[in-house]
């Protein structure tokens, strides 16, 4: 996978218990009750913002990388 396939992704803490992820290079938002239901919904999320881009069918890796901050 090269770079040019990663998207930076910020997970915070939303409105009435949800995770919200935002994408830092592409508008792509999305939220999940659960941190598994939020990746759920950033898969489906970014496959439909890029579903008329020729993405390699052997390219099956998903990568999210978060941080979480205390307040």
């Amino acid at each position: 996978m090269s770079l040019s396939n990663l998207i930076n992704v910020v997970v915070r803490n939303g409105e009435q218990g949800y995770y919200v992820a935002e994408c830092l290079e592409v508008n792509i938002v999305t939220q999940g009750k659960t941190l598994d239901l939020l990746i759920e919904n950033l898969k489906e999320a970014v496959e439909l913002f890029f579903e008329d881009e020729l993405i390699p069918t052997n390219c099956k890796r998903s990568v999210l990388i978060y941080e979480t901050l205390k307040q």
